[in-house]
């Protein structure tokens, strides 16, 4: 099962113009045009990835809105929120998360990339905590990730893609 969801996942990604290197990592195609994610005002996106400890497949959408050009924004004027829900491969203990009331506390780029680190309130046994978000890439071709470093129940980066983007 979980062979098939990363097939799954980088079919999807050479169909939306990516390549798909052997070390798993993602290539942005150059002929998008598009804004870069450190030159984002505002983004949104969806979640879908395989996540440990426990064999969840985490499926759901997020927003970020910056008051600005992402990359420069103060931290107080950027608004992050995410919903996902996730089931246990075979389809058990299916349930759902909402996330709310994020509060950056740092922003950086590197390269073409954006990084969001601050504190979010998440639904369970997530409850306020550390979140690090990350977006890469070109536009509607970029990805999206996020890793809440303190959780013992949703363990490393979440990936997903950003859908649509503006600059």
């Amino acid at each position: 099962m979980k062979a098939n969801a990363v097939w799954i996942i980088a079919v999807a990604a050479i169909v939306a113009g990516m390549i798909v290197t052997s070390s798993g990592g993602v290539s942005v195609s150059e002929e998008f045009g598009q804004a870069t994610a450190a030159s984002m005002r505002e983004a949104s996106g969806t979640v879908f990835d395989w996540a440990t400890p426990a064999d969840w497949i985490v499926s759901g959408t997020w927003t970020l809105k910056c008051g600005g050009p992402c990359a420069s924004a103060e931290p107080g004027s950027i608004k992050f929120d995410m919903a996902h829900t996730m089931v246990m491969e075979g389809g058990n203990a299916s349930h759902a998360h909402s996330y709310k009331d994020f509060a950056a506390t740092a922003v950086a780029t590197e390269g073409d990339n954006l990084m969001i680190n601050g504190m979010i309130t998440g639904s369970g046994p997530v409850g306020t905590a550390p979140i690090k978000i990350k977006l890469t890439g070109v536009g509607g071709a970029g990805m999206f990730s996020f890793e809440l470093p303190e959780n013992q129940h949703l363990m490393g980066e979440i990936s997903g893609a950003i859908v649509e983007s503006d600059d």
